[in-house]
Formats: structure tokens, sequence, C-alpha cells
């Protein structure tokens, strides 16, 4: 079930590179103040970047994504962790400079596979763009992706809505969600009353 640590089988041959990074980042060793991915990537999460399955927000227009990608891709874990242009010659997944081994550093990474276009400037494909959706926040206030989203997968919220238990992290307090929109209270705003109301966009 979700949030719940999988259980292990041993392939041979390996058939998927994700098998090969989870032997050392998730419970399949010992952790000692390491996440455990596999429990962040389980495909039975409300919501999770598409490592081990697809992704299950499939609803998105292909316009949303860039370089190729689309809701029915799956990924590797070197899409994000590879070396940095910066890297010299240091290579592979544990290559970059980047804080967490990412190839780029803040909301570039995410444009690696997410529109700009869509997510700055406004054109159609964000269901999250009413009133005060994606693109005031990324554009007119600069937030980071990960001011509102998490990055592997999330047991409790979908679309990676990033959850936070007090007012002084950056994130979301209270969050609600159904078919045709939702509503959250952001620590970003200071403002406990201030629920803020949203439709979908499609």
């Amino acid at each position: 079930g979700p949030g719940t640590i999988p259980d292990y089988l041993e392939v041979n041959p390996v058939t998927r590179e994700y098998q090969i990074c989870l032997k050392c980042h998730s419970s399949y060793l010992p952790l000692t103040g390491l996440t455990d991915l596999a429990v962040q990537f389980n495909p039975a999460n409300l919501s999770f970047h598409p490592v081990m399955a697809r992704g299950r927000n499939r609803g998105l227009k292909s316009s949303s994504f860039a370089n190729g990608w689309s809701q029915k891709a799956t990924m590797y874990c070197s899409d994000c962790h590879r070396s940095s242009s910066d890297s010299g010659d240091v290579r592979g997944p544990h290559g970059s400079k980047n804080e967490s081994l990412v190839s780029a550093s803040g909301n570039d990474l995410c444009y690696q596979c997410h529109s700009r276009k869509v997510y700055e400037s406004g054109k159609s494909g964000s269901r999250f763009d009413s009133g005060g959706g994606h693109r005031p926040h990324v554009r007119g206030n600069s937030l980071d992706c990960a001011d509102c989203h998490i990055t592997h997968g999330s047991s409790f919220t979908d679309h990676l809505v990033k959850i936070v238990n007090s007012f002084d992290e950056s994130g979301t307090v209270i969050y609600s969600h159904d078919t045709t929109g939702g509503s959250c209270v952001s620590s970003c705003h200071k403002r406990p009353n201030e629920n803020y109301q949203y439709e979908h966009e499609y």
C-alpha cells in the first residue's frame, strides 16, 4: 500500500536502472539517516515521479512537457541525477557539483522535462493556472517548484504537493483536492485563515 516498503525480489539480469540504484538508496540495505527511496517511488503512492511505473497524473496536456517527455513516459534516476555542466571529468549519477547530485539547480532541473513556457509564461497546459496558480507564483514571485512540491513521491498527497507541519516551513499546511479543483493554505503567506480555492483548467 501507499508509503509501505515494497517486497524486494532479486533480478538477474537487471532490466531497469532503479533496480541498481535502490540496492543502496532503499531499505534493501540498512539505512542510517537516509531516505528510503523505494517507499517514495512506490507505485501505490498517491503521487510519484514515474521511475518504477507510469505516473498517476495521466490527464496532463502534452504541452505541459518538454524535450519529448509525456505523461506516458517512465524515467531513469539519472535523468535528474547526473553530471552537471561544470562537473569536469567527474561523470555519472554521482558526478554533479550541485546539491543532491542533480544535473541542474532550482527550476532549471524541472524544466528539463516540464515546459518552462507553460509554467512561467502561461501557455496552455497547466491544470493549476486560474487566479494565483503556477504562472504568478513561479514567474511573478520567482518561487522554486520545490517550495510547493516534493521531488520523489508522496503517500498522502497527489500532484507531489509538499505538506509541512508549521507556518515556519515553506510549503502547504492544509490541502484538499477533488476532480474539479481544490484548496490550500500555504505557509508562504503566513496567514493561517487564508484558504485559497482553485479550479482545474481542464
